[in-house]
């Protein structure tokens, strides 16, 4: 009886020795890859790497998959509500398509624990399960960067301490530091995205960036329960080598595309006040853009789940309201009725002045321009009716005074 009792026991004992046996194998990396050329790899990427000496398993826990062939995916990705899910990938293979699109990587190798990182390969293997994979993406607050940190911090046995930063950037800042040399991505970006980009961000919100995250843990240090400390990263490694992605030249930017908008309704407004009448075309023709731009802008605004899009003032400048209203001011108008299009539309851009003025959200200068060659075509056509109409109204005015002596 004795012997099979103690044959239980160091089975047992083996049993328990194990996980501790495994865990000493493996060994844990942060990787981050550059930025690309498309809008959505601007920003880079980061996944994390987990790699057992014993059985060499090296593994990638990616968090930035997704799939194009899902029903409805665009309509879906426009309302933000596209699910990412975290995938595992060969090393070899990850490495390899970001050498294959000219794409940098840089491995942070973790100075974990062999507990640590066996328990960020547990973590990371339950979070593969297929019933925990998906998670809804979000951009500014819930990313493969995000995910990976996130991670990471659970794995640990004490708590992140991250160096001192740039506390006043904003969402917006870091977002036009990757897209500078992307000026319609730019540009795109900015037509969407409204105030809560705009206001200081702790340097954990700034880790939505890959680069971001990357620059401040390399810093950061765990602190230990007993009050011990050590680095997170002890060595960096740069696997692929790409070049800085700063776009490539473009001769019609968003900027130069306003700048001669400008000019052409400079142009017309001057023309109008000339002639004493306003032109109907190019009313119609900025009605309709702006209609057309603010049915985008507002259908964000009011249903879409994606961040900050429901805090952009733009929509005072750009909404559906024009394509609404255009049928009723061309009717007045071919009747010779008062303006009220004009009056209400400058209100509307003296609150969008006054909203950029106070700083309330930050506007791109194509923005102004637009709001400028809005304030033109209002100044222009109530000044040109009140003309009209004092004209009108001295040239009746013999006649109203030959119907009193009439009627005297």
């Amino acid at each position: 009886m004795k012997k099979p009792f103690r044959i239980v026991l160091l089975a047992l004992a083996l049993l328990l020795a194990a996980p501790a046996g495994a865990w000493a194998a493996w060994r844990a990396s942060l990787l981050t890859c550059g930025p690309g050329e498309e809008i959505y790899a601007l920003y880079g990427h980061t996944a994390l790497r987990l790699c057992n000496d014993e059985t060499g398993d090296d593994r990638v826990y990616n968090y930035g998959m997704f799939n194009f062939d899902k029903p409805h995916f665009v309509w879906r990705f426009v309302m933000g509500q596209t699910d990412y899910e975290l995938g595992v990938q060969n090393f070899d293979s990850f490495v390899y398509a970001y050498y294959y699109q000219g794409r940098s990587v840089v491995e942070q190798q973790l100075n974990l624990t062999p507990e640590e990182a066996g328990k960020l390969y547990t973590l990371l293997e339950e979070n593969y399960r297929p019933e925990n994979r998906v998670y809804r993406y979000n951009f500014l607050y819930d990313n493969c960067t995000t995910r990976a940190v996130a991670m990471l911090e659970r794995a640990i046995d004490g708590h992140l301490v991250l160096p001192a930063g740039e506390e006043e950037k904003t969402f917006r800042d870091i977002i036009h530091e990757f897209s500078a040399g992307s000026p319609w991505d730019k540009a795109g970006q900015d037509l969407l995205i409204g105030a809560e980009v705009d206001r200081p961000v702790d340097l954990r919100r700034q880790f939505f960036a890959p680069m971001y995250a990357k620059r401040y843990l390399s810093y950061a240090v765990i602190e230990e329960p007993d009050g011990e400390s050590r680095q997170l990263v002890w060595h960096t490694n740069k696997l692929v080598d790409g070049p800085a992605v700063a776009g490539g030249e473009r001769v019609l930017t968003p900027g130069l595309v306003m700048a001669l908008l400008f000019l052409a309704a400079a142009a017309a407004c001057v023309r109008q006040w000339r002639r004493r009448r306003v032109s109907l075309v190019p009313d119609v023709v900025q009605m309709v853009l702006r209609g057309l731009s603010g049915c985008l802008i507002a259908l964000l605004f009011f249903s879409s789940e994606h961040p900050a899009v429901d805090s952009n003032w733009l929509l005072l400048l750009l909404n559906p309201l024009p394509l609404l209203v255009l049928p009723v001011y061309i009717w007045r108008r071919r009747r010779g009725l008062r303006d009220l299009y004009h009056p209400v539309l400058l209100v509307l851009v003296l609150v969008f002045g006054a909203v950029w003025a106070a700083g309330v959200q930050s506007f791109q200068p194509e923005m102004i321009g637009l709001a400028l060659i809005l304030l033109m075509q209002c100044v222009t056509a109530i000044a040109v009716e009140r003309n009209v109409r004092k004209q009108q109204s001295a040239a009746a005015a013999p006649a109203r005074a030959a119907h009193i002596r009439d009627k005297q």
